[in-house]
């Protein structure tokens, strides 16, 4: 439904024709809601951060159980696989020398490993995934962005054409097959995504 829109504070708001009114939908039970992602299969499933707290709902935002076994620092940001509603990516943009920024889940939260791989200590602040059958996974890093296949042990620098510079926010743009990169003092960046033709 392109029209029905999500706004999220300490509450769910909901509007259905684009903004015109709101529903109130309930409290975040995190506190204002920092990071907030929706499944694109299932509107019904919502995930939110703020700080460490990590809440999932299965019923559009009128209900959330918590996640745990994620480390208990701030959360940079929540992905959700498109292929599949039960795979969530979280991140965080740490300084700390302990090779702990990437988790996955492919549970829906039940358990989680550590794909930091080689990325190290590098603070991570972005992530979103592909729907392509590999399932390209995206990070805006300290120093540029960083992609790798969802299977693979290893994240390489993707890099074209981009400063070395921190990655704040990623998105793709489904219709132009590009990936969009906001950068820290530097602007927009676009790049076709990984295996596909511009």
């Amino acid at each position: 439904n392109h029209m029905r829109v999500y706004s999220f504070s300490d509450s769910i708001y909901v509007s259905e024709n684009y903004g015109t009114s709101w529903k109130n939908i309930g409290p975040t039970t995190v506190g204002t809601a920092q990071k907030a992602v929706i499944a694109e299969n299932n509107s019904d499933i919502i995930v939110l951060s703020s700080g460490s707290k990590l809440v999932k709902s299965t019923d559009g935002g009128k209900s959330f159980v918590s996640i745990k076994g994620l480390p208990n620092y701030g959360i940079s940001d929540i992905g959700i696989d498109p292929k599949d509603d039960n795979t969530l990516i979280v991140t965080y943009n740490r300084y700390e020398r302990d090779s702990s920024k990437v988790f996955v889940s492919r549970d829906f939260g039940a358990t989680w490993k550590n794909i930091t791989y080689n990325l190290h200590d590098m603070p991570i602040y972005s992530v979103v995934i592909d729907h392509t059958p590999e399932r390209m996974v995206y990070l805006g890093a300290e120093i540029g962005v960083y992609a790798k296949r969802m299977e693979d042990t290893e994240w390489t620098l993707f890099n074209t054409e981009l400063p070395n510079m921190s990655i704040l926010d990623l998105e793709i743009q489904y219709g132009a097959n590009s990936l969009r990169a906001a950068s820290w003092g530097r602007g927009l960046w676009e790049q076709t995504l990984s295996s596909r033709k511009g």
